[in-house]
């Protein structure tokens, strides 16, 4: 909704339509109401629009594992694909994480990304590539329709700036990042952790119990992730998380230590000369 720049204070009334149960909110002005839209992250004048059309409201964004999250989305749109093909939709069509790999950096490649001085340019300069980046046209043809923005939305360092830049001294108070991982179960109670968010929104504790497996894929899967991909999106994602630290402070300094660990097929004391020592640049582009 708040990606659209129309949607500003004279349709505050339609936003609350969309996403308020009003009827219940006016006979307990005590509830909080809740929408989620990850789109919201890539788009850079969303953070203004929310901070006009419900400046009173709280932010909270969870990332998780770039990698892992790449990953799932690639397993989301493939499993689409495969139903698509099932259906006789579309023949003879194959595609690999590797392709939408490539597809995404390309265009970073072409705007100058890869290289070892974009991370070290002005905020400025990253926002305009940034921007750019998001208005460059797909590359590598019906393949990139099925990847496009599957990996750059991993850059989180890119997309937070904008966020806290707009909310200035009160992002404090309205913003909250959390990784997704610290929200997953405990292995022997199976609770959930939800006391950040809580204390956050000013409620009180609760207990969650989860009923099902978070991030699983129940279906066969035929598309997997080689180790080529896993060094590639390990040498690509190193950096910008370390840049999160500038961002969010302490506790943000190596937020993934084990990238991808859950897709892994080698440790990362196997990549130690190879990855954590490699200079960049170190992108291979096809």
């Amino acid at each position: 909704f708040c990606t659209k720049s129309t949607y500003l204070k004279s349709n505050r009334e339609r936003y609350a339509r969309t996403f308020w149960n009003i009827s219940k909110i006016e006979q307990n002005p005590q509830l909080m109401a809740f929408e989620k839209t990850p789109i919201y992250m890539l788009k850079p004048q969303t953070m203004h629009n929310i901070k006009v059309v419900v400046p009173w409201a709280k932010i909270l964004i969870i990332l998780r594992d770039p990698i892992e999250r790449a990953y799932s989305h690639f397993k989301m749109n493939y499993k689409t694909l495969i139903n698509r093909k099932i259906r006789g939709n579309l023949t003879d069509f194959e595609i690999s994480f590797e392709d939408c790999i490539q597809s995404d950096m390309s265009k970073m490649n072409t705007l100058g990304m890869l290289n070892e001085t974009f991370l070290q340019s002005s905020n400025d300069v990253k926002r305009e590539k940034w921007d750019r980046l998001l208005r460059s046209k797909r590359i590598g043809g019906d393949k990139s329709k099925w990847c496009d923005s599957m990996i750059i939305r991993g850059l989180y360092s890119l997309q937070l700036r904008p966020v806290f830049d707009e909310y200035g001294p009160e992002a404090k108070d309205k913003i909250l990042v959390i990784r997704s991982e610290d929200l997953r179960p405990n292995l022997v109670t199976n609770m959930i952790d939800l006391k950040p968010i809580t204390d956050f929104l000013g409620i009180d504790e609760m207990n969650i119990i989860a009923e099902k497996k978070i991030h699983a894929t129940y279906a066969k899967f035929s598309a997997p992730m080689t180790d080529q991909d896993l060094n590639t999106l390990r040498r690509l994602y190193d950096p910008y998380n370390k840049e999160l630290h500038s961002i969010l402070g302490d506790g943000w300094e190596d937020p993934w230590p084990m990238l991808g660990h859950s897709e892994a097929t080698i440790t990362r004391e196997s990549l130690t000369n190879e990855y954590l020592t490699s200079p960049i640049p170190y992108l291979h582009i096809k």
